[in-house]
């Protein structure tokens, strides 16, 4: 793993900037490797938009970093990490008119860890998305654990119905969408393994 740049404190858009700069590398570069318009990075870095995770994964990959880079706060590997309930950080979407909707808002659980093979979120979906969310890939695996609620899983050409207590466990590389169902927003852990270091 390379090294990456101190960030104690930034933004998600923050982070990104710095972690591509330090790869001496442009939006319009970056954005041709991960196959995005070069004005979406460019609103991700100024925080006028938030991404998905499973697009955090595909711009990790790209500038050599680990998805939890954008959540850490401070460097270092501790072995251990507890998080506490209030400690959480609570990543919403803010959409631009441009933008493609997204169907939740996630915590990260373990996000003063660094390096971590896997990377656990607690998932609140929304119930009220009126647009088709559209579909995502990337690398490593994901597992899904419904705490409440119903999710309904898009996975390739299937439709997976979830709900409280059910699990699922697939290859980020099937294309993928999840949307909350029911009355009222589900919520689920989910654990993203993101392949070797």
């Amino acid at each position: 793993m390379v090294d990456e740049p101190v960030t104690t404190g930034l933004s998600i858009g923050e982070k990104l900037k710095t972690l591509r700069e330090s790869k001496g590398k442009t939006v319009e570069e970056l954005a041709g490797e991960v196959k995005l318009a070069a004005v979406v990075i460019s609103q991700i870095e100024r925080g006028v938009t938030t991404p998905p995770v499973g697009m955090l994964i595909k711009l990790a990959s790209a500038l050599g970093a680990n998805v939890g880079y954008f959540f850490e706060e401070e460097q270092g590997t501790p072995q251990v990490e507890v998080v506490r309930a209030g400690e959480r950080k609570r990543i919403r979407r803010q959409l631009s008119h441009r933008q493609s909707p997204l169907s939740y808002a996630y915590e990260s659980l373990a996000f003063r860890k660094s390096n971590k093979s896997m990377e656990p979120f607690l998932v609140e979906f929304d119930i009220d998305v009126a647009e088709e969310v559209p579909p995502l890939k990337h690398e490593g695996e994901e597992f899904i654990f419904v705490l409440e609620g119903e999710v309904e899983v898009r996975l390739g050409g299937e439709v997976i119905l979830l709900k409280e207590g059910d699990s699922l466990y697939f290859e980020s590389q099937v294309p993928h969408a999840l949307v909350g169902r029911g009355h009222r927003k589900p919520r689920a852990l989910a654990v993203l393994s993101v392949g070797a270091k």
